[in-house]
Parts: structure tokens; C-alpha cells; sequence
């Protein structure tokens, strides 16, 4: 039997219109030593997880009524949703699913039948990934500085509570926005997205480099224009690339 080091603490919300394939991972889950509930479909699997937020959510992707790609956009709309992981499981010969996960807000996807060691491998991924970001928060709510944390494309994953006071922008507000669009004078908006553009290319490099100038125009939600200094740098980790940026 597979044995992780998983808390009992650790809850794992398993929705499957299945019945055998739901308690299939609950006796897989259980045994690794995870707490899990069960819910046979997406409207209770919704107000489950708002009564009590789970660590993870395992979605299966096709289910009568409600989709799993649905339940999980619906999901990452309530306040506890944002950050939880979200695992599909999804047949084998659906080729489209895996791209249709990523459009609606998943992490992850698993195809059936389920292997119970992917599975809790795939877990364990999930939630490291996960405690890393608690850290990432936590450095980022006691920074000094502006600091925001974008994907490649451009889209703001994280903003600094001195982001949010020097800035005018929340976190909720900033979030899941492009950073040249939210913050820049549109004259300059496209010069950014193109040296950005550039800065993830070189990103293969074996020494990427950081982009920084003093002469962006940035703009407060009231219409006042500052002159901010931006500083960006790639951070990779083993599933993702990520970009820095400090505003001064």
C-alpha cells in the first residue's frame, strides 16, 4: 500500500457522478491518509466547499448537468476557491479535455482508470505547489516594496500589500488583469507587452536577463499619472516560469 506524508488535516474534496469511481479515491486517499468527502455532482460539490474549503478538489469532467468545467469556474469565482487546486479526471481518448481544464481555472489532469500511485503523486505536487505560494503570499503581504508577480503572458498571479497602498490597486483589483493594461498609460502599453514578449524568449538562456527601466507612466485608479521605475526578472521553478516585477 502507498503511505505519504500527508496530514490528516489535509482534506481532499472528491465529485464524481460515479459511485464506484468516488469511493475508488476515497479508499485510495483515505489510505494515503487524507481526510475526503464526496459529493455525486457540482451543485453540492459548490456548497460543500463553501461550507468548508477543501485543500484540493479532484473533479471528474463529465458529469450530467453540471460540467467539471463549469464546477470549476464556478468554483474559482467564491473567495476560498481562487487558490484551492483543482485535479481533473478525465478519460483517456477526450483529447480536448486537457486544454478545456486549463481555460476553466484546473491545475492538473488525470486520466482514468485511476492509478493510485499517479494519484497520490499528483497530490503531493499539488499540494508542495500550493504551500509554496502560501509562502509566496506571505513574503509578499510583509514586503516593503510594490511587488507583483506575473505569468508569461503578462497577467498578474500576485500584488503586494505595498503594491495595493502605493498603487491604488487591491490585490482583488489587480489580479488576473494584465500589468500593462492595469497599470501603464495606454502609449505604452504595447512597448511593454513586446519587451515582456522579449524577456520570456530570452527566458531559455542559460542567463536570463532583467528588464528594467525608469521612464514607464503608470496610472492610479483616480486618472493620476506617476513615473514608476519597473524591474523584472524570470523565476522558474520544475512546472512553471513566473516574472518578478518591482515598482518603485
Amino acid at each position: 500500500m502507498i503511505k505519504s506524508a500527508a496530514q490528516p488535516a489535509l482534506s481532499i474534496l472528491v465529485v464524481d457522478d460515479n459511485v464506484v469511481h468516488r469511493r475508488m479515491s476515497q479508499t485510495i486517499l483515505t489510505t494515503a491518509g487524507y481526510g475526503v468527502r464526496l459529493a455525486e455532482g457540482g451543485p453540492q460539490a459548490l456548497a460543500s466547499f463553501e461550507k468548508a474549503p477543501a485543500d484540493i478538489v479532484i473533479l471528474d469532467v463529465h458529469m450530467p448537468g453540471m460540467d467539471g468545467f463549469e464546477v470549476c469556474r464556478r468554483l474559482r469565482a467564491l473567495p476560498e476557491g481562487r487558490r484551492v487546486p483543482v485535479l481533473f479526471l478525465t478519460d483517456l481518448s477526450d483529447l480536448s479535455s486537457p486544454e478545456q481544464a486549463q481555460q476553466s481555472g484546473g491545475d492538473d489532469f488525470l486520466n482514468k482508470p485511476i492509478n493510485r500511485i499517479e494519484l497520490c503523486m499528483r497530490i503531493r505536487l499539488l499540494l508542495r505547489e500550493r504551500h509554496l505560494q502560501d509562502i509566496l503570499a506571505a513574503m509578499l503581504d510583509g514586503a516593503r516594496e510594490s511587488i507583483a508577480v506575473l505569468d508569461v503572458r503578462g497577467q498578474i498571479t500576485s500584488w503586494s500589500r505595498q503594491a495595493a497602498a502605493a498603487l491604488g490597486w487591491s490585490a482583488a483589483e489587480a489580479v488576473g488583469h494584465s500589468l500593462s493594461n492595469l497599470l501603464l498609460a495606454p502609449a505604452q502599453r504595447q512597448e511593454f507587452d513586446e519587451e515582456l514578449g522579449r524577456l520570456v524568449a530570452a527566458g531559455s538562456a542559460a542567463s536570463a536577463p532583467v528588464l528594467r527601466r525608469t521612464a514607464w507612466s503608470a496610472l492610479r485608479p483616480d486618472g493620476k499619472q506617476i513615473s514608476v521605475e519597473l524591474s523584472l526578472s524570470l523565476v522558474r521553478t520544475a512546472s512553471e516560469t513566473s516574472l518578478c516585477v518591482f515598482i518603485r
